[in-house]
């Protein structure tokens, strides 16, 4: 039928919040500029080949992690510091073989990119995230566990 999308599969980096602007955009409904994500209208149509060159990615659930990722390239940072991990996807998509220590132009390159993009963000500020995540109900907290996102916390009898 003419005018209408038919449903395909996309080779380029999407992410979540990429979904509800491309609903809009179909529904012909303005997208929010409030909306971090980018319709996928013009792909999904096959005029456009990519909306994102990077992606990056939220605080992680069992630790306080944060990610930036290419086709090619995933760096993942922890908040204190203690560590990098820098994968190769495409030689790698495992993520089994951190090049945090061969690879120190590509580690540079996307942590400055992910420190760009982190200023982007007048709200964010990964401690209060972190503490709001340490506050979740039990019923989730028991659900990750089980699911193997959170370690089981040991009750002490202070």
């Amino acid at each position: 039928m003419r005018g209408q999308l038919q449903p395909r599969k996309i080779n380029s980096l999407v992410q979540g919040i990429d979904i509800a602007p491309t609903i809009l955009d179909i529904l012909g409904i303005e997208i929010p500029e409030t909306f971090q994500g980018c319709s996928l209208k013009e792909i999904i149509a096959g005029r456009e080949t990519q909306v994102h060159e990077i992606l990056t990615l939220g605080v992680g659930v069992a630790d306080e992690t944060i990610a930036i990722r290419t086709k090619e390239w995933k760096l993942i940072s922890w908040d204190d510091g203690s560590k990098n991990a820098l994968y190769n996807l495409v030689k790698d998509p495992n993520e089994e073989n951190n090049l945090i220590d061969l690879e120190i132009d590509w580690f540079n390159k996307l942590n400055k990119q992910l420190d760009n993009w982190l200023q982007t963000i007048p709200h964010y500020d990964l401690n209060s995230l972190l503490e709001k995540k340490k506050k979740i109900s039990p019923r989730l907290e028991r659900m990750l566990e089980k699911e193997g996102y959170l370690e089981k916390r040991v009750k002490s009898n202070e």
